[in-house]
Protein backbone atom coordinates (compact mmCIF):
# COMPACT_ATOMS: atom_id res chain seq x y z
CA UNK A 1 0.00 0.00 0.00
CA UNK A 2 1.30 3.45 -0.93
CA UNK A 3 2.01 5.61 2.16
CA UNK A 4 -0.27 8.61 2.62
CA UNK A 5 2.61 11.09 2.64
CA UNK A 6 3.69 9.95 -0.80
CA UNK A 7 0.19 10.43 -2.17
CA UNK A 8 0.03 13.94 -0.68
CA UNK A 9 3.47 14.76 -2.12
CA UNK A 10 2.43 13.71 -5.61
CA UNK A 11 -0.84 15.67 -5.35
CA UNK A 12 1.10 18.79 -4.38
CA UNK A 13 3.32 18.30 -7.43
CA UNK A 14 0.41 18.37 -9.89
CA UNK A 15 0.16 22.21 -10.21
CA UNK A 16 3.95 22.46 -10.67
CA UNK A 17 3.90 19.71 -13.29
CA UNK A 18 1.15 21.51 -15.19
CA UNK A 19 3.06 24.82 -15.08
CA UNK A 20 6.24 23.10 -16.25
CA UNK A 21 4.40 21.38 -19.08
CA UNK A 22 2.99 24.72 -20.24
CA UNK A 23 6.46 26.28 -20.07
CA UNK A 24 7.92 23.48 -22.18
CA UNK A 25 5.14 23.94 -24.72
CA UNK A 26 5.32 27.74 -24.88
CA UNK A 27 9.09 28.36 -24.65
CA UNK A 28 9.99 27.35 -28.26
CA UNK A 29 7.16 29.51 -29.63
CA UNK A 30 8.25 32.41 -27.42
CA UNK A 31 11.72 32.16 -28.98
CA UNK A 32 10.28 32.12 -32.52
CA UNK A 33 8.05 35.11 -31.75
CA UNK A 34 11.00 36.99 -30.24
CA UNK A 35 13.15 36.27 -33.30
CA UNK A 36 10.41 37.53 -35.64
CA UNK A 37 10.18 40.78 -33.68
CA UNK A 38 13.92 41.18 -33.09
CA UNK A 39 14.26 44.20 -35.37
CA UNK A 40 11.85 46.17 -33.21
CA UNK A 41 12.71 44.81 -29.76
CA UNK A 42 16.50 44.33 -29.86
CA UNK A 43 18.71 47.38 -30.28
CA UNK A 44 22.40 47.14 -31.15
CA UNK A 45 24.91 49.95 -30.59
CA UNK A 46 28.52 50.05 -31.76
CA UNK A 47 31.24 50.37 -29.18
CA UNK A 48 34.79 51.62 -29.68
CA UNK A 49 36.72 48.38 -29.02
CA UNK A 50 37.99 46.71 -32.18
CA UNK A 51 36.96 43.09 -32.77
CA UNK A 52 39.62 40.48 -31.97
CA UNK A 53 39.67 36.70 -32.16
CA UNK A 54 38.85 36.59 -28.42
CA UNK A 55 35.39 37.82 -27.50
CA UNK A 56 33.24 37.96 -24.39
CA UNK A 57 29.50 38.13 -23.92
CA UNK A 58 28.64 39.86 -20.64
CA UNK A 59 24.97 39.69 -19.63
CA UNK A 60 23.64 42.26 -17.15
CA UNK A 61 20.38 43.16 -15.48
CA UNK A 62 20.93 46.51 -13.77
CA UNK A 63 17.83 48.58 -14.65
CA UNK A 64 18.23 50.83 -11.60
CA UNK A 65 21.70 52.01 -12.59
CA UNK A 66 25.00 50.47 -13.59
CA UNK A 67 27.33 49.36 -10.82
CA UNK A 68 30.95 50.47 -10.64
CA UNK A 69 31.88 46.79 -10.50
CA UNK A 70 30.53 46.34 -14.05
CA UNK A 71 33.13 48.78 -15.32
CA UNK A 72 35.80 46.90 -13.35
CA UNK A 73 34.77 43.72 -15.20
CA UNK A 74 34.79 45.43 -18.59
CA UNK A 75 38.17 47.04 -17.96
CA UNK A 76 39.60 43.68 -16.89
CA UNK A 77 38.43 42.01 -20.09
CA UNK A 78 39.69 44.84 -22.28
CA UNK A 79 43.10 44.76 -20.58
CA UNK A 80 43.35 41.09 -21.64
CA UNK A 81 42.71 41.94 -25.29
CA UNK A 82 39.13 40.64 -25.23
CA UNK A 83 36.39 42.32 -27.26
CA UNK A 84 33.21 42.49 -25.22
CA UNK A 85 29.58 42.34 -26.31
CA UNK A 86 27.58 43.79 -23.43
CA UNK A 87 23.99 42.51 -23.39
CA UNK A 88 21.43 44.21 -21.12
CA UNK A 89 18.06 42.61 -20.41
CA UNK A 90 16.70 46.16 -20.14
CA UNK A 91 17.19 49.52 -21.86
CA UNK A 92 20.42 51.41 -21.35
CA UNK A 93 20.33 54.89 -19.90
CA UNK A 94 21.69 57.14 -22.69
CA UNK A 95 23.99 58.81 -20.17
CA UNK A 96 25.86 55.52 -19.68
CA UNK A 97 27.05 55.19 -23.27
CA UNK A 98 29.99 57.59 -22.83
CA UNK A 99 31.49 55.28 -20.19
CA UNK A 100 30.48 51.99 -21.82
CA UNK A 101 31.47 52.44 -25.45
CA UNK A 102 35.25 52.77 -24.83
CA UNK A 103 35.13 49.39 -23.04
CA UNK A 104 32.91 47.42 -25.42
CA UNK A 105 32.85 46.23 -29.01
CA UNK A 106 29.05 46.13 -29.09
CA UNK A 107 26.16 46.94 -26.78
CA UNK A 108 22.81 45.17 -27.08
CA UNK A 109 19.60 45.95 -25.23
CA UNK A 110 16.75 43.46 -25.30
CA UNK A 111 13.59 42.46 -23.39
CA UNK A 112 14.13 40.36 -20.28
CA UNK A 113 13.10 37.09 -21.94
CA UNK A 114 14.73 33.81 -21.00
CA UNK A 115 16.69 35.18 -18.07
CA UNK A 116 20.48 34.87 -18.36
CA UNK A 117 20.44 32.30 -21.14
CA UNK A 118 18.12 34.43 -23.25
CA UNK A 119 20.68 37.22 -23.01
CA UNK A 120 23.57 34.85 -23.58
CA UNK A 121 21.84 33.63 -26.74
CA UNK A 122 21.53 37.17 -28.08
CA UNK A 123 25.21 37.91 -27.55
CA UNK A 124 26.55 34.55 -28.70
CA UNK A 125 24.60 34.63 -31.96
CA UNK A 126 25.71 38.22 -32.59
CA UNK A 127 29.35 37.13 -32.23
CA UNK A 128 28.87 34.09 -34.47
CA UNK A 129 27.17 36.18 -37.15
CA UNK A 130 29.41 39.26 -37.05
CA UNK A 131 32.92 38.37 -35.90
CA UNK A 132 35.28 36.01 -37.69
CA UNK A 133 37.40 34.21 -36.86
CA UNK A 134 36.70 33.75 -33.16
CA UNK A 135 39.12 31.45 -31.37
CA UNK A 136 37.84 31.97 -27.82
CA UNK A 137 34.52 33.08 -26.38
CA UNK A 138 33.95 33.98 -22.73
CA UNK A 139 30.37 34.14 -21.45
CA UNK A 140 29.53 35.56 -18.02
CA UNK A 141 26.84 37.44 -16.17
CA UNK A 142 26.52 40.01 -13.43
CA UNK A 143 25.24 37.61 -10.78
CA UNK A 144 28.89 37.66 -9.68
CA UNK A 145 31.45 40.27 -8.78
CA UNK A 146 34.46 39.62 -11.03
CA UNK A 147 37.38 39.96 -10.65
CA UNK A 148 37.32 40.31 -6.88
CA UNK A 149 41.09 39.84 -6.51
CA UNK A 150 43.63 42.17 -8.13
CA UNK A 151 45.90 39.20 -8.92
CA UNK A 152 43.14 37.25 -10.70
CA UNK A 153 44.43 34.82 -13.35
CA UNK A 154 41.14 33.14 -14.28
CA UNK A 155 41.22 34.45 -17.87
CA UNK A 156 44.76 33.17 -18.36
CA UNK A 157 43.91 29.82 -16.77
CA UNK A 158 40.85 29.48 -19.01
CA UNK A 159 42.90 30.31 -22.11
CA UNK A 160 45.46 27.63 -21.38
CA UNK A 161 42.96 24.88 -20.55
CA UNK A 162 42.76 22.25 -23.32
CA UNK A 163 39.07 21.42 -22.86
CA UNK A 164 36.38 22.75 -25.18
CA UNK A 165 34.45 24.23 -22.24
CA UNK A 166 36.09 25.64 -19.12
CA UNK A 167 34.41 27.31 -16.16
CA UNK A 168 35.03 28.49 -12.65
CA UNK A 169 33.33 25.73 -10.67
CA UNK A 170 32.15 22.31 -11.82
CA UNK A 171 29.63 20.44 -9.71
CA UNK A 172 30.01 16.66 -9.83
CA UNK A 173 27.14 14.47 -8.65
CA UNK A 174 28.75 11.22 -7.48
CA UNK A 175 25.46 9.34 -7.80
CA UNK A 176 24.28 10.81 -11.13
CA UNK A 177 27.39 11.26 -13.27
CA UNK A 178 25.39 12.84 -16.09
CA UNK A 179 24.52 15.69 -13.71
CA UNK A 180 28.11 16.93 -13.72
CA UNK A 181 27.98 20.50 -14.96
CA UNK A 182 29.78 23.83 -15.03
CA UNK A 183 28.00 26.58 -13.14
CA UNK A 184 26.66 29.13 -15.58
CA UNK A 185 28.02 32.49 -14.42
CA UNK A 186 31.37 31.96 -16.23
CA UNK A 187 32.19 29.92 -19.34
CA UNK A 188 35.05 29.78 -21.80
CA UNK A 189 34.32 28.07 -25.14
CA UNK A 190 37.13 26.99 -27.46
CA UNK A 191 37.44 27.89 -31.12
CA UNK A 192 36.91 24.31 -32.26
CA UNK A 193 33.57 24.22 -30.45
CA UNK A 194 32.56 27.71 -31.60
CA UNK A 195 32.98 26.71 -35.23
CA UNK A 196 30.87 23.57 -34.93
CA UNK A 197 27.29 23.15 -36.09
CA UNK A 198 26.43 21.77 -32.65
CA UNK A 199 27.38 25.04 -30.97
CA UNK A 200 25.38 27.25 -33.32
CA UNK A 201 22.44 24.86 -33.23
CA UNK A 202 22.32 24.84 -29.44
CA UNK A 203 21.95 28.63 -29.28
CA UNK A 204 19.72 29.07 -32.31
CA UNK A 205 17.18 26.52 -31.03
CA UNK A 206 17.33 27.59 -27.37
CA UNK A 207 13.77 27.95 -25.99
CA UNK A 208 13.03 31.09 -23.96
CA UNK A 209 11.70 30.01 -20.58
CA UNK A 210 10.19 32.48 -18.14
CA UNK A 211 10.86 30.19 -15.19
CA UNK A 212 14.17 30.47 -13.35
CA UNK A 213 14.16 26.89 -12.09
CA UNK A 214 13.62 25.49 -15.58
CA UNK A 215 16.35 27.75 -16.98
CA UNK A 216 18.83 26.31 -14.47
CA UNK A 217 17.75 22.72 -15.05
CA UNK A 218 17.46 22.86 -18.83
CA UNK A 219 20.39 25.14 -19.61
CA UNK A 220 22.92 25.40 -16.77
CA UNK A 221 22.85 21.65 -16.30
CA UNK A 222 21.68 20.96 -19.83
CA UNK A 223 24.46 22.89 -21.57
CA UNK A 224 27.18 20.72 -20.05
CA UNK A 225 25.19 17.55 -20.70
CA UNK A 226 24.48 18.52 -24.30
CA UNK A 227 28.04 19.27 -25.31
CA UNK A 228 29.56 16.33 -23.41
CA UNK A 229 27.08 14.09 -25.24
CA UNK A 230 28.39 15.63 -28.49
CA UNK A 231 32.01 14.84 -27.64
CA UNK A 232 33.19 17.98 -25.84
CA UNK A 233 35.47 17.84 -22.81
CA UNK A 234 34.68 20.10 -19.84
CA UNK A 235 36.70 21.28 -16.87
CA UNK A 236 36.84 24.07 -14.33
CA UNK A 237 39.26 25.98 -12.14
CA UNK A 238 37.64 24.52 -9.02
CA UNK A 239 36.17 21.05 -8.55
CA UNK A 240 34.79 19.22 -5.49
CA UNK A 241 38.02 17.26 -4.98
CA UNK A 242 40.14 20.41 -4.98
CA UNK A 243 37.81 22.08 -2.48
CA UNK A 244 38.04 19.11 -0.12
CA UNK A 245 41.85 19.03 -0.36
CA UNK A 246 42.06 22.77 0.34
CA UNK A 247 39.82 22.32 3.39
CA UNK A 248 41.93 19.42 4.69
CA UNK A 249 45.10 21.49 4.35
CA UNK A 250 43.81 24.14 6.77
CA UNK A 251 44.97 24.36 10.39
CA UNK A 252 42.57 22.68 12.80
CA UNK A 253 40.96 25.92 14.03
CA UNK A 254 40.31 27.16 10.48
CA UNK A 255 39.01 23.75 9.42
CA UNK A 256 36.47 23.86 12.25
CA UNK A 257 35.48 27.43 11.40
CA UNK A 258 34.72 26.53 7.77
CA UNK A 259 32.92 23.32 8.70
CA UNK A 260 30.76 25.04 11.34
CA UNK A 261 29.48 27.50 8.73
CA UNK A 262 28.65 24.63 6.42
CA UNK A 263 26.75 22.86 9.19
CA UNK A 264 24.67 26.00 9.82
CA UNK A 265 23.24 25.82 6.30
CA UNK A 266 19.80 24.25 5.88
CA UNK A 267 19.89 20.48 5.27
CA UNK A 268 23.70 20.42 5.27
CA UNK A 269 24.30 18.75 8.64
CA UNK A 270 24.85 15.09 9.47
CA UNK A 271 26.20 13.11 12.40
CA UNK A 272 29.35 12.14 10.50
CA UNK A 273 30.06 15.75 9.50
CA UNK A 274 29.42 17.00 13.03
CA UNK A 275 31.84 14.38 14.34
CA UNK A 276 34.64 15.92 12.28
CA UNK A 277 34.55 19.04 14.46
CA UNK A 278 36.34 17.12 17.20
CA UNK A 279 39.26 16.01 15.05
CA UNK A 280 42.84 17.20 14.81
CA UNK A 281 44.10 18.15 11.34
CA UNK A 282 47.65 17.39 12.47
CA UNK A 283 46.67 13.71 12.61
CA UNK A 284 47.16 12.13 9.16
CA UNK A 285 44.73 9.31 10.00
CA UNK A 286 42.03 11.83 10.89
CA UNK A 287 42.60 13.71 7.61
CA UNK A 288 42.19 10.45 5.68
CA UNK A 289 38.98 9.69 7.57
CA UNK A 290 37.70 13.25 7.03
CA UNK A 291 38.41 13.00 3.29
CA UNK A 292 36.23 9.90 3.02
CA UNK A 293 33.43 11.47 5.04
CA UNK A 294 33.48 14.64 2.94
CA UNK A 295 33.48 12.64 -0.30
CA UNK A 296 30.47 10.63 0.83
CA UNK A 297 28.44 13.71 1.77
CA UNK A 298 26.80 16.31 -0.44
CA UNK A 299 29.43 18.60 1.07
CA UNK A 300 30.52 20.39 -2.07
CA UNK A 301 27.51 21.55 -4.02
CA UNK A 302 28.52 25.15 -4.56
CA UNK A 303 31.86 26.41 -3.34
CA UNK A 304 30.65 29.96 -3.90
CA UNK A 305 28.69 30.14 -0.63
CA UNK A 306 31.46 28.75 1.59
CA UNK A 307 33.39 30.61 4.26
CA UNK A 308 35.59 33.46 2.90
CA UNK A 309 38.53 31.95 4.76
CA UNK A 310 38.35 28.98 2.38
CA UNK A 311 37.05 30.37 -0.90
CA UNK A 312 38.87 33.72 -0.90
CA UNK A 313 41.89 33.53 1.38
CA UNK A 314 42.86 29.89 0.75
CA UNK A 315 41.56 29.01 -2.72
CA UNK A 316 41.85 32.56 -4.15
CA UNK A 317 38.48 32.31 -5.86
CA UNK A 318 38.15 35.53 -7.92
CA UNK A 319 34.35 35.85 -7.75
CA UNK A 320 31.64 36.51 -5.20
CA UNK A 321 27.96 35.88 -5.76
CA UNK A 322 25.61 38.86 -5.39
CA UNK A 323 22.48 36.76 -4.83
CA UNK A 324 20.46 37.70 -1.75
CA UNK A 325 19.84 34.25 -0.32
CA UNK A 326 20.55 33.43 3.36
CA UNK A 327 23.80 31.53 2.71
CA UNK A 328 25.27 34.36 0.65
CA UNK A 329 24.05 37.10 3.01
CA UNK A 330 25.77 35.24 5.84
CA UNK A 331 28.93 34.83 3.75
CA UNK A 332 29.07 38.57 3.07
CA UNK A 333 28.41 39.33 6.74
CA UNK A 334 31.41 37.19 7.68
CA UNK A 335 33.45 38.97 5.04
CA UNK A 336 32.50 42.37 6.45
CA UNK A 337 33.51 41.09 9.90
CA UNK A 338 36.90 39.91 8.56
CA UNK A 339 38.82 43.07 7.63
CA UNK A 340 41.99 41.12 6.82
CA UNK A 341 40.14 39.12 4.15
CA UNK A 342 38.01 42.03 2.92
CA UNK A 343 41.20 44.05 2.37
CA UNK A 344 42.38 41.48 -0.19
CA UNK A 345 39.49 42.38 -2.53
CA UNK A 346 39.62 45.10 -5.17
CA UNK A 347 38.57 48.44 -3.58
CA UNK A 348 35.56 48.71 -5.93
CA UNK A 349 34.31 45.31 -4.75
CA UNK A 350 34.98 46.18 -1.12
CA UNK A 351 32.74 49.25 -1.34
CA UNK A 352 29.87 47.36 -2.95
CA UNK A 353 30.09 44.40 -0.56
CA UNK A 354 29.97 46.73 2.44
CA UNK A 355 26.67 48.23 1.35
CA UNK A 356 25.12 45.34 -0.55
CA UNK A 357 22.82 43.88 2.10
CA UNK A 358 21.68 47.10 3.72
CA UNK A 359 17.95 47.76 3.61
Amino acid sequence: MVPGWKIKREIRRIPLSIRNYLQHAIAPWRRRYHDLRRAGNVHVFAGEVVATDECAVVLIYQPDGLLDSLFLTLEHLKSRGISTVLVANHCFDPSDFARLKPLCMTLIERPNLGYDFGGYREGVLWVLNNVAPVNTLFVLNDSIWFPTLPDCTLIEDARSAPEEIFGLFMYQNQFKKHRTHIQSYFYRFSGSLLNSADFRGFWEKLPLYQNKRLVVRRFEIGLSEYFVAHGAAINAAYRPASVIEALLALPTADFRTVLRLHLEKPSRGSDSLNALLGGDMEDAAFRDHAREVLKSQSFVTRLVDDHPLLCIQTMRMPILKKIREPEFIRQRAILRESPEILAELDPVIQREVLGWDKA
